[in-house]
This record gives structure tokens, sequence and C-alpha cells, in this order.
């Protein structure tokens, strides 16, 4: 027989829902909520969710960090993955890593099965997983190391951290764990991020800091500690210049119990003002299995009212974005054309093109109306694109068709075989695109001024080390007044030349396409004809409008 309590709280979810039945609940879509840890499992009834649903479909959580471990949440690792990358398709997937302090290693090398992974688990292992399943999964962002501070100095060394992050932008990992640091990288794009608890001041080491491209952060103690946010923020913002930062919010805590609504709530209301003022790419919470039933109570559910604050502050702020890319010259569709939304400096989702050339992505879209996007799209052998749209409120918005221009023929180089003798024989061809006009000078570098190619210039770097040098340049804000493209062009070239002694590379300036805007940009050399353009600001290849280049 049930409890009077319960009864009463039944009556009310009833009562609740019949009154939503007679005004239409905003659609629910993804966003940057998701979980540490997703769960397999079945929720309590709440504003717009249905008794029994899976946890997912009832929330619609589109930023996930799952474990390297062969079981958790109810999950495989296997499908894991899969769920949250082919079927759920979410935004961004963080991989995260055990370190010793939660049962993992630094290094095993029985650790050797991409889907299945070992006990227990070894983090550089870990890292090379997650490398390669970004070939496969373009939403995996990266990995966040746990319990990061509890374990550096101690259990982890620096050394550590640099294997790690080496197998991650996927060197070469051998069958004993060991990274080859001279082999090439081929994910540059993805993330290293760790776990930080407020309070924790961490190292003041500079060779670390470099290797950290994020900060997962947490209050520890929430429940007593929440209201004192803006100063833990100021505090892990401080500490970590530069670095992209992602909110960790607890539902429970295994220390200090159950969180109040009251904390819930409002570090989430913190996390959305910061996400739109993008000072944060995501949040998480803590953890899936704290929302499923066999983990908690209907009351607990209740009290927690997680559905009644997403339709009220967040469903209804989400957009949708959709487009199509197509063959410029055959106007068929692309498939698995890489797609990157960009909101400031961050990546807030990526993934691919379908079957039908067809993307889809869904975000924060503002309370004021509409929130700025930028948009790349790359597929190798077709020119990248860049655009902007603008996500509204609780609307679909379509862009309009986009067109990958396929590259034009070039003659095929070994760029380790080409010599300056044999490099000044190559006829320079003005191509008819307009988006390429500018003066011609040296042979060597078409469309721009005179900039002659000095005997020095070393040909033998891969693309993929330039990309590294460029993803890990960090620019001073000491006087932003000051700080503008040119100068961040500057000091990208600046640390090419210093770590790839006779790099080919230089600033371009003209304009950016979309939108319209004189800028400068990074440009290096593969080989003697074939050149691409990185932009700082975005830290991504871009379609650029190239007038100038300057040495």
């Amino acid at each position: 027989m049930r409890s009077p309590e319960n009864f009463l709280l039944e009556f009310k979810e009833r009562l609740f829902r019949l009154k939503y039945q007679q005004s239409s609940l905003p659609t629910k879509r993804q966003g940057f909520i998701g979980l540490y840890h997703p769960f397999k499992g079945r929720v309590y009834s709440g504003t717009g969710i249905n008794e029994d649903e899976d946890l997912y479909k009832a929330y619609l959580f589109g930023e996930n960090a799952i474990l390297s471990r062969l079981e958790y949440g109810n999950y495989s690792f296997k499908e894991d993955i899969e769920k949250h990358c082919l079927e759920f398709n979410v935004n961004r997937v963080h991989g995260i890593l055990l370190p010793p302090s939660e049962g993992g290693v630094v290094n095993n090398p029985s650790d050797n099965k991409l889907l299945e992974p070992a006990h227990p688990p070894g983090m550089i292992q870990g890292a090379a997983r997650f490398s390669e399943l970004a070939k496969i999964y373009p939403q995996i962002y990266g990995i966040i190391v746990d319990d990061f501070w509890a374990n550096y100095g101690n259990a982890i060394k620096y050394e550590d951290i640099k294997n790690i992050k080496g197998a991650l932008l996927g060197k070469k990992v051998d069958n004993n764990g060991r990274v080859d640091h001279s082999s090439p990288i081929t994910t540059p794009h993805l993330k290293l991020f760790i776990v930080s608890y407020d309070g924790e001041k961490g190292s003041s080491s500079r060779d670390l800091f470099e290797l950290i491209d994020g900060v997962n952060f947490w209050i520890y103690d929430q429940e007593s500690q929440y209201g004192q946010f803006g100063n833990r923020f100021n505090f892990i913002r401080s500490n970590y210049p530069g670095k992209e930062l992602i909110l960790g919010i607890y539902i429970h805590n295994s220390d200090f119990g159950d969180m109040s609504k009251q904390s819930i709530s409002y570090l989430l209301q913190k996390g959305i003002e910061l996400y739109e003022q993008r000072q944060i790419s995501g949040i998480l919470l803590f953890a899936g299995h704290w929302l499923v039933k066999n983990y908690i109570s209907r009351e607990r559910s209740s009290k927690i009212g997680l559905s009644d604050f997403l339709y009220k502050y967040f469903y209804p702020y989400l957009g949708d974005m959709k487009c199509r890319i197509l063959d410029d010259g055959t106007k068929k569709p692309l498939e698995k054309v890489s797609v990157k939304v960009v909101s400031g400096d961050r990546t807030v989702a990526q993934g691919a093109t379908n079957v039908q050339g067809d993307f889809d992505f869904s975000g924060w879209s503002g309370r004021s109306g509409g929130f700025e996007y930028r948009f790349l799209a790359e597929k190798v052998g077709y020119e990248p694109y860049s655009g902007s749209f603008i996500l509204k409120p609780n609307t679909i918005s379509e862009l309009a068709t986009v067109y990958l221009n396929p590259l034009r023929m070039r003659k095929n180089l070994d760029s380790k075989a080409v010599t300056y003798e044999e490099s000044r024989s190559f006829t320079a061809v003005r191509t008819d695109n307009v988006d390429n006009s500018g003066k011609i000078g040296d042979r060597m570098f078409p469309y721009c001024i005179a900039f002659p190619l000095e005997i020095s210039h070393y040909w033998h770097y891969p693309e993929t080390r330039i990309l590294e040098v460029l993803s890990t340049v960090r620019f001073s804000y000491g006087q932003p007044d000051l700080y503008d493209n040119d100068d961040k062009a500057l000091r990208c070239i600046s640390e090419l030349k210093k770590k790839l002694e006779a790099c080919p590379c230089g600033i371009a300036l003209g304009y950016m396409r979309d939108p319209v805007s004189w800028q400068a940009v990074v440009i290096y050399w593969i080989d003697p004809l074939t050149w691409k353009f990185w932009d700082p600001n975005s830290r991504s290849l871009v379609a650029f409008s190239c007038k100038y280049v300057i040495g």
C-alpha cells in the first residue's frame, strides 16, 4: 500500500502534468549540459518526461564524459561510445581517464583492445584509445584526467602527462606503452582536460601548463560553498588563464551526500550565464546513476526537479541548425564532411555529414533572441568552408546549401625530395578563382608579393607537426588593446620558426570569407605549391582570400 506521502507526491505530479497538457512545452533539444558518467536506466515521470523513459531520452543530454573502463553505468564501453556518438549523436564526448587513486594505472601494456579497456585501465593506453576512436567518431573532443592534483607529483609525474598528451594527439605508442614523440601527430585537435576542485592551486610548472588544454572544475563541498561560486570561479580562471573551462555540478557527492535543489539550480543558472558570456564551454552533472530508478526514490527525483528547471530555464532557449553540404562540381551530397560549430574560440560541437550530406546541430540560442556561431566544414580533397549563423530560440534554422569546391589538381610532389633548384623550375599558374586574386611575386608563392624562398627552408616537417605547434601557441593579453590579429599571427610564426627551424611560413593578409573582414592569418607551406591558412582566433584552418604575404 502506498504511503500518504507518496500518494500526495504522485497526485501533485499528475496535477502538474495536467496543467502542461493545456499549454505546449518548449521543444526538448540537446545543448551544452550533460553527464559525467552516463547511465543506462529508467527515470521517474516529471515535467515533459514519461514514467520509465530512458535517461538520455528524458533529458537529451548533449555533453557527456565516458570512462575508459570495460563496463560502467550498465553500459559496456563499446555500447556507451556507439550509443552517444551514433544513435544519440551528442554535441561532444569526453573520455575519462582514471588515475591510480581511482583504480587506474599510468601504463598497462595489456590494455590494448580498442573497445575493451583492460583492468586496471592504462592512462596512456586510454589516451591512445580515444585518439583512435576520434578518427571514427568525430564527436570525441578529448579526455579528462580525473582527480588530477591528488595524483600529480606522486603517482603521476610530468613525463607521464607528456606521454598521455602525446598518445592523445595520435603519436605512435608501442606495445610496451612507450610514446614515440618524434612520430607525427594524427589527432591534433583533441584536448586534454584535468579535474580540479576549488582550492587546488596546482603546479607553477610552465611545461605542465602547456600540456593542459582545459579544466573541468568542481566545488567539492558544494552544498555549503555554492554561494561562493563567483569567488571559486575567479580563482580557477586566474590559475588557468586562457584554458577552456567546463563546469561540474554534483547531484550527489560520496562524501557529502545528496545535493539540494537549491545548490544544483543555483550552479546551473550560473553555468548558463557563463556559457552565454562564452566563459565556459559545457556543464557536466555528476552523475547519471543519481537520476535513475534503483538509485534514487521518487521523492528524491521530485526534490531534484531537474526537468522543471530545464523546461523553465534551458530548453526554451535552445534552437536547431540544419544544413546540407554538396560537391560544387557534381552537386551531389558529400558524406563524412568534418563539421565544427564554434562559439568564441571554443568548439562546442563537432560531427560529420550523413549520406545525404546533412548536418544537424542543436544548442544555446541566447536569452536575448539569438546567439552567433561559426561553422567550419572540411573534407580531404576540397577547399574548407567557413561561415556563421545565428541560432534563434525554439526555432529550426535551415542554412543555405553549402557547396565545397574540389581542390585544383597540383603536381604531385614529394616534399622531402624537393630541392631549391628543382622548385625554381615550377611554373606558378594564376587561378581563375576570385578568392585567390592578388599580386604574383616569387614563383614559389603565387598571388603574393615578392617573398623569395630561401635555400634554408626545410620541407621535411609533416603538416601534423606544424599544426601541433600552432595549436599550442598561447597569447598574452597584458595589453588587449594592442594585441590584435596581426600580433597573434606574428606570435604564431615566431613559435613555428623557433620550434621548427626554417619552417616555410608567413603572415597572410586578406579577407575572411564570412563575415567579410580584413585580417591577418598564418600561411604555411607543405610543399612549394601547396599552402594552407590557419586562423589564430578560431585555432583552425580557414578559407581565406589572400592578397599579400609577409615573410
